[in-house]
């Protein structure tokens, strides 16, 4: 195939692919470059004359390929019909996690310890969804404006949007209460513990419940994200949950 057939071929392929005009004509224009300084390099280095037919090869759109043009070359050439591969990302690792979450929620290693075993005496035992449910559960009173407010009036401290704060006010959960979390420190493993990092580290919620039970009694309206788990209910209103960019300014600042 002629040289001049073959990048047309391309440049066709590359429209298919969405390249815009500019794009593949700004890769003719670097071909072209490339092809007319490493030719002048060459003619410099014989000292040569050059006749009148050697310039109209020199500066010619299509000249001869030179090794300063194969990267360029390989662009243009490459088979446009194979499956381009996706950019991979790197997952963060646990800990990498952890140091984002210490931070955006203004807590210690030690108060992130703290609410793990109260989810994990809190949760259904094993159930990454119950857990999940649970963690969901008390992060949504620190963006509720209600319980915010509640939370001032019973601590008299601007702690509302504090997610260690409002775990261990009183009564706030029974196994924080009771002390029985102290059973389930120093968890760091298990699908309790990877429900809490990985809810907190993307704060993806899945409901907008206020409040949890472990046994169904007479509350309606309740729901269960998990076989033999908790019994959710109290509904968060739209209108009472904090504007979150408000409340991320708020946390940066404190």
């Amino acid at each position: 195939m002629k040289k001049d057939e073959k990048i047309l071929n391309t440049m066709k392929k590359l429209r298919k692919l969405g390249l815009g005009r500019t794009t593949i004509l700004s890769l003719t224009v670097l071909v072209m470059l490339s092809n007319v300084s490493a030719m002048e390099q060459n003619n410099d280095s014989k000292k040569e004359a050059i006749t009148k037919e050697e310039k109209t090869n020199t500066y010619s759109y299509f000249a001869s390929p030179s090794p300063n043009t194969s990267s360029i070359e390989s662009i243009l050439n490459f088979d446009s019909e194979e499956t381009l591969k996706p950019v991979e990302t790197k997952e963060p690792t646990t800990e990498e996690k952890i140091a984002v979450i210490l931070e955006r929620e203004n807590i210690t290693r030690e108060q992130l310890d703290v609410i793990i075993a109260t989810v994990k005496g809190e949760a259904a035992a094993d159930s990454y969804d119950d857990a999940y449910a649970v963690i969901n559960t008390f992060y949504n009173r620190t963006i509720s404006k209600t319980w915010i407010n509640e939370m001032i009036r019973a601590t008299e401290n601007d702690v509302g949007d504090n997610l260690y704060a409002q775990i261990t006010l009183d009564n706030q959960s029974e196994v924080y209460t009771e002390g029985t979390y102290q059973l389930y420190l120093g968890t760091t493993e298990g699908p309790i513990y990877d429900a809490v990092i990985d809810f907190l580290y993307t704060l993806d919620r899945k409901h907008d419940y206020l409040c949890f039970y472990a046994s169904y009694g007479n509350i309606p309206d309740s729901v269960q994200f998990a076989e033999n788990g908790n019994w959710y209910y109290s509904l968060m209103p739209e209108d009472d949950i904090v504007v979150e960019d408000d409340l991320v300014l708020k946390r940066t600042n404190d």
